[in-house]
């Protein structure tokens, strides 16, 4: 999961470099492809009872607060 979101930050900074209608396109179906897939995943891990859903909940919640953590600090470092 770390993985992808590395990739998904390289991706984005070619996009940003390049913002042409074709990577958005790539961008776009190659993250879309990846959410299904990890969609995918943890239904299967959730329905065969490896992990429990409240654990799941707290780990993903933990992940989001930081991506929002560190843009919010990337941006306000920017501006000064």
């Amino acid at each position: 999961m770390i993985l992808s979101y590395h990739r998904l930050q390289y991706m984005l900074y070619g996009l940003v470099a390049e913002p042409t209608q074709r990577m958005a396109k790539k961008t776009l179906w190659s993250t879309m492809l990846k959410l299904v897939a990890l969609a995918a995943l943890m239904a299967a891990i959730l329905v065969t009872g490896k992990i429990h859903p409240i654990g799941l909940a707290v780990g993903l919640s933990v992940v989001v607060i930081n991506l929002l953590w560190t843009t919010g600090r990337r941006i306000l470092s920017h501006k000064e």
